[in-house]
């Protein structure tokens, strides 16, 4: 389990990833509950869930499961990557009657999660050899931007677009370069773990967590086309 005390409310954080079997099969439920639009990847899932988290020493996968007295009642997905020293907040999901269950000082679960998950960024940093990490950046729809900004997410400066698939072993290389693969534009923010450290316009920060996400994550190739043009952005935005 994920240190976290809050035995007043019986919330446990079990690592899924080369954990019980018990676990997977109640994540996978709480998946397809809660990203009934994500269908497609539970074949992906059920295949990586045998291996441990650092499977990809590249890469850091952690699937978490939230349980309250026992009962599943939410999941968290997040990376980390060794060579940029960032986290990458993927996505949250919590069933509704559990959402306000958590204690002082968080309000909401899904704000404890945020925050367990981004300090946990730590412990993957020590054990790669690196110095504290930026924080979480994530894509962040419009509609949850306010909520976001207020558990102390930072929105960047960056033209920043979402492809539409994740590489990974469902998706072929040649659909990464292929017609099928669509971007959308989205907002890009960083949860940092030091705000008094943490500038969201330096250049060289905002290229290393675009490449996190668009070359470590997504699969794309650093001369690909939205490769180069979220980039561009970057200098673009502070000419402005």
């Amino acid at each position: 389990m994920i240190p976290v005390e809050m035995p007043e409310i019986g919330l446990t954080i079990h690592e899924v990833l080369g954990g019980d079997e018990c676990d997977l099969q109640d994540l996978l439920r709480l998946h397809a509950e809660l990203f009934p639009h994500y269908g497609y990847y539970q074949p992906y899932m059920q295949q990586r869930a045998h291996y441990p988290p650092d499977a990809d020493p590249d890469l850091i996968e952690h699937w978490w499961l939230v349980r309250i007295q026992g009962e599943a009642a939410g999941v968290r997905f997040f990376d980390y990557v060794p060579r940029r020293n960032c986290g990458l907040g993927l996505a949250i999901g919590i069933r509704p009657s559990f959402r306000h269950a958590a204690s002082s000082p968080y309000r909401r679960l899904s704000e404890l999660l945020l925050m367990t998950s981004r300090d946990y960024l730590q412990v993957d940093a020590e054990a790669a050899g690196q110095p504290a990490p930026l924080g979480m950046v994530s894509e962040i729809e419009g509609y949850i931007l306010a909520t976001c900004v207020e558990y102390g997410y930072i929105e960047l400066p960056v033209d920043y677009e979402e492809p539409s698939i994740v590489h990974n072993s469902t998706v072929p290389d040649r659909l990464l370069e292929s017609q099928e693969l669509t971007f959308r534009p989205i907002t890009l923010a960083c949860l940092p773990l030091d705000k008094t450290k943490f500038d969201p316009t330096a250049p060289a920060m905002l290229t290393e967590v675009v490449n996190a996400l668009l070359i470590d994550y997504y699969g794309l190739t650093a001369d690909h086309p939205v490769t180069r043009r979220v980039l561009d952005s970057i200098q673009t935005r502070r000419n402005d």
